[in-house]
């Protein structure tokens, strides 16, 4: 008689069970699912309303007035100078990331793999489309997301 486990993969009956996820990882994938699924939205957002942000950070710097409003035409500025479309790849690099910690959540070694290039793409984009400079800073937390990830590998299938 076939049977299938939780993750829809076969096994016969004599097979063990497999492991229950770990916590950790369980932990990793929903700050994961928070932070790109935010971020999927926030890109969304900025699609939708490109043409009308610059405008409200125009507004808010009246409201505000001194350092505040030179701030926020500043922010208004470089707004204006992002391209609509980088908006919509981005939005696209976080959905990959969201689809990589699905697949990492349901033991999927390929959600690992999927998540590395969301986040080197991440890294990569403001440089090959803004011509921004490299931050080291920036490294941290995609770097230490990765690493976390990777010592679940062996778990995955």
């Amino acid at each position: 008689m076939n049977n299938y486990n939780q993750d829809g993969l076969h096994f016969n009956e004599t097979d063990s069970k497999p492991e229950p996820r770990p916590g950790f990882l369980t932990f990793l994938c929903i700050l994961t699912f928070i932070g790109s699924g935010f971020s999927v939205l926030s890109q969304l957002f900025s699609y939708i309303y490109y043409d009308k942000i610059p405008i409200l950070f125009e507004q808010v710097a009246s409201v505000m007035g001194g350092q505040l409003e030179e701030a926020y035409l500043e922010m208004a500025e470089i707004f204006i100078a992002i391209p609509r479309y980088y908006f919509i790849v981005l939005l696209a690099v976080y959905a990959l990331a969201v689809v990589g910690a699905v697949y990492m959540f349901i033991r999927r070694k390929i959600g690992f793999h999927l998540y590395v290039i969301s986040q080197i793409l991440l890294l990569a984009l403001p440089l090959l489309i803004l011509h921004s400079k490299f931050n080291v800073v920036s490294l941290f937390f995609p770097l230490l997301f990765i690493l976390l990830y990777a010592r679940y590998l062996k778990w995955m299938k």
